[in-house]
């Protein structure tokens, strides 16, 4: 019996060190669609909200489980593209003048 308790210890430690977790609310009477719907796709539930956020999100499931890095910061591939595209003008010299910009803008 010791050794379940220091698995499911162990276990439980690992996962709050490895995974985020979050809760959702739907409406009553909507989880047995959601549960169906995920067993058709032979998905967990779990599963099932993984891929869509990622799919939501644009990025990969080899970049949607990688270690979350605190000390970075993630983009999605537009985003990264985008940041590519800046810096290359930037280093081409294709910069707006500081008195062309409305700081004061919205």
């Amino acid at each position: 019996m010791a050794k379940t308790k220091t698995s499911s210890a162990v276990k439980r430690r690992y996962n709050e060190k490895a995974y985020d977790r979050l809760a959702i609310t739907i409406p009553k009477g909507q989880k047995a669609i959601v549960e169906a719907h995920a067993q058709s796709k032979v998905e967990s539930v779990n599963g099932l909200v993984n891929a869509l956020l990622r799919a939501e999100i644009g990025i990969s499931e080899e970049d949607w489980k990688a270690k979350w890095d605190p000390g970075s910061t993630k983009l999605t591939p537009a985003e990264a593209a985008a940041v590519e595209k800046a810096e290359a003008e930037f280093l081409n010299g294709d910069t707006v003048p500081d008195d062309a910009i409305d700081w004061n803008a919205d």
